[in-house]
């Protein structure tokens, strides 16, 4: 056995901080030794790094925290949609900067009504593939827009 304990690969981890207090998160379970050091700077540092060239700014990355559901549900409904018709060829996070503006959007204008979110969405998407790749419809984006705000007002 290591002496920096095990970990137990079911899905969370267990197991005590620096000040010995008990955490868990979704690496493993940890199953002994909680008086381990880690200096979580350099991961962080590195993540933060990553979330900065995939265009994450802190002001989103604290939308997404406060707002994550909606996030989460934006990114669904805008997969199932695939305006471009990239998927299933694509990875997931193919329209995440779309997603970001739409998300950013949504969270920073109370009280938003369909057509406005519509034009944003229609906006958005000549903005980033043009009228060549993206075939304007606004009454597609009225529909997603309304799909947006239905799971809002949740």
């Amino acid at each position: 056995m290591s002496p920096y304990g095990t970990l137990s690969w079911c899905g969370r981890y267990s197991g005590h901080d620096c000040r010995g207090q008990a955490v868990q998160s979704h690496l493993g379970t940890y199953v002994e030794n909680p008086n381990i050091k880690v200096d979580w700077t350099q991961y962080a540092e590195y993540a933060a790094e990553r979330m900065q060239q995939r265009g994450m700014t802190r002001e989103l990355v604290n939308n997404i925290v406060e707002n994550g559901e909606i996030v989460e549900r934006i990114t669904q409904i805008i997969n199932d949609w695939d305006p471009i018709g990239f998927f299933p060829m694509a990875p997931k996070d193919e329209y995440i900067n779309e997603i970001k503006k739409i998300s950013e959007f949504v969270c920073s204008n109370h009280n938003l009504q369909v057509q406005p979110l519509a034009q944003a969405i229609n906006k958005i998407f000549i903005e980033t593939f043009g009228t060549d790749v993206y075939n304007e419809d606004l009454e597609q984006c009225t529909v997603i827009a309304k799909r947006i705000l239905n799971v809002e007002r949740k």
